[in-house]
């Protein structure tokens, strides 16, 4: 490498080049769902969950606890709220 411009445009097709392929395809997938990634969700499990509940059946009941638990729902719903 001579210059900066040489080392930059090794480090852009060596390290950018690939990230935004890989992100392509990761927006090209969430589209065929119908899912904007870049608007709909701010982590991947936030968009796995938007896509199981656009997915799911309107008769399936979902609940992470069941009532032997909901102490442990509490628990999570006040911290997430900033406690009692």
């Amino acid at each position: 490498m001579r210059c900066m411009m040489d080392f930059l445009m090794w480090y852009n097709n060596r390290d950018v080049v690939p990230f935004l392929e890989a992100l392509q395809k990761q927006v090209d997938f969430y589209s065929e769902r119908h899912i904007d990634m870049l608007k709909d969700g701010i982590s991947v499990p936030g968009l796995t969950l938007k896509y199981l509940f656009r997915n799911i059946d309107p008769q399936v009941y979902y609940t992470i606890y069941n009532a032997k638990h909901q102490d442990l729902h509490w628990l999570v719903k006040n911290n997430i709220v900033g406690g009692k």
